[in-house]
């Protein structure tokens, strides 16, 4: 704090930190049986969570400012300082950040892909595109979420710019090249934490960096991702990323869900033909390979999942 001339250091609780300290302690008295919760966002884009959870919840902010009070004073003492801590009813919607605190949510899965933090313009495209789908709400017995219908059409418009991308089954440059990283990403999440599927599509290219079988890829609006929460209580996807990686993650009431794979062998597919085409650019006669083949390969996987009684 300044004081003339000069600066004092006032010390402080952290309210983040002691707050996370204090419940994990205290332990609210939530009664939680068939817990269901949903979520639902304001036009600033903040997550509220609804629950039909009761019971009591401590005063935590009111605590620290006590102790913030009686802890840091000039006067000496003999005794050990006494908070008391109050408490209130659980409100009926809360924070997305004070559901996690209050444990009526948590993370269902989580997947994280790498890429190269080099490819200035491909980074630009995954950040636009994570940016579109994060805070996503996926509503309880049934509903459903699609890639293209979040995020809508990759254009200019958008921040989108030009990049690598599989386009008719070679690599070349495209708008929003990327995407189907961040899809892949999201479709990983949602396959570990064994929710229905509808509609996936594979590259037409085998992609090394990804789980054996298990890529998304995006064309709009003819290739989509689509999925559906079959749980009694909604799903937010969050989207998080850093100058090379992208992170989805599903927050909710995890349904329990048991998730196992058993992965095929890879199988030699059709070899690959050889395509000509002409270069105005080069001189008559002169061959360049511009692209090599690649034989084609499959592989099939097996997902099981059973329900936290075994089914």
């Amino acid at each position: 704090e300044e004081a003339g001339d000069s600066w004092n250091l006032r010390p402080l609780f952290d309210e983040a930190a002691a707050k996370k300290s204090l419940l994990s302690s205290l332990h609210s008295n939530i009664d939680q049986s068939n817990l269901q919760v949903t979520f639902e966002k304001d036009d600033s884009g903040a997550i509220t969570v609804s629950s039909n959870a009761t019971g009591s919840v401590p005063l935590i902010s009111d605590a620290i400012a006590s102790m913030n009070e009686t802890f840091f004073v000039d006067e000496s003492r003999t005794d050990a300082p006494v908070i008391e801590l109050a408490s209130t009813d659980l409100p009926s919607s809360v924070s997305f950040e004070d559901a996690i605190d209050f444990g009526l949510i948590s993370e269902v899965s989580s997947f994280t892909t790498q890429y190269s933090s080099g490819a200035e313009a491909r980074t630009v495209n995954i950040h636009t595109a994570a940016d579109l789908l994060t805070n996503s709400i996926i509503k309880a017995n049934g509903g459903s979420w699609s890639f293209n219908d979040t995020a809508g059409e990759a254009t200019e418009d958008k921040g989108y710019q030009n990049a690598g991308a599989i386009v008719g089954g070679e690599y070349s440059d495209a708008i929003g090249g990327g995407i189907c990283q961040v899809a892949t990403t999201v479709f990983n999440a949602i396959y570990d934490a064994g929710y229905p599927i509808t509609e996936r599509h594979n590259h037409t290219l085998r992609i090394s960096s990804y789980p054996e079988g298990r890529d998304a890829a995006i064309a709009y609006p003819y290739m989509d991702l689509v999925w559906q929460n079959d749980s009694t209580s909604d799903v937010l996807l969050v989207m998080s990323y850093t100058n090379s990686s992208v992170t989805a993650s599903l927050w909710g009431v995890d349904p329990g869900y048991q998730v196992s794979t058993d992965y095929g062998e890879w199988k030699e597919g059709e070899h690959y033909s050889v395509k000509y085409r002409n270069d105005d650019s080069v001189a008559q006669g002169t061959e360049y390979i511009e692209t090599t083949g690649v034989n084609g390969s499959s592989i099939s996987i097996t997902c099981i999942v059973k329900d936290s009684n075994g089914k």
